[in-house]
């Protein structure tokens, strides 16, 4: 891409090597210097009731940071039920809640970074387990359809986004499995 076609000059430049940061063969950053020891990753499980997120580091495998705490949705219904109906009800209601699990995750993800002394943009993967609803709402996907009758989800299998398109604050190349 143009933008990263920019930036390698200037990661080239302050001694002359610098770490391609590939994502399968597609290249997704060129850093300064050797930055190979510092590739990461978080995994998080969206609960209906509480979120666990744990940071690893890619290239060993090393588990560096656990965190957990309440999903904020239940604010809105202890159930999924109740926060499908709260989307149906709501006009904002899908974006409420797509905002209020992003914003926890973001949150949770800067613990993680800290507790284990790495920066965010240094992760560059992210992996989001749930539930049916809870994906659906963590994507900004309305999940009505799982509440009546065929009971058909929009999602039914994995999923590789950018880290930008559902609002994660991780390396700007970051990519989602969900």
């Amino acid at each position: 891409p143009l933008a990263l076609l920019r930036q390698i000059p200037g990661a080239l430049r302050p001694g002359w090597g610098a770490t391609a940061v590939l994502d399968g063969g597609r290249l997704a950053a060129v850093e300064p210097g050797d930055t190979a020891a510092r590739l990461y990753g978080a995994a998080f499980d969206i609960g209906t009731t509480t979120l666990v997120g744990y940071l690893h580091n890619l290239t060993t495998g090393e588990e560096l940071a656990v965190t957990s705490g309440l999903n904020p949705q239940v604010a809105y219904g202890a159930d999924v039920i109740s926060r499908v109906e709260h989307v149906i009800n709501n006009e904002d209601g899908l974006r409420t809640l797509q905002g209020e699990i992003c914003g926890r995750l973001n949150r949770m993800t800067g613990e993680l970074a800290a507790e284990a002394g790495v920066a965010r943009q240094d992760i560059y993967e992210v992996s989001v387990a749930g539930n049916s609803v809870m994906q659906h709402l963590f994507l900004g996907v309305d999940p009505r359809n799982i509440a009546f009758a065929p009971y058909v989800p929009a999602v039914q299998g994995g999923l590789w986004l950018p880290a930008t398109a559902v609002r994660l604050e991780i390396n700007s190349a970051g990519r989602v499995h969900v």
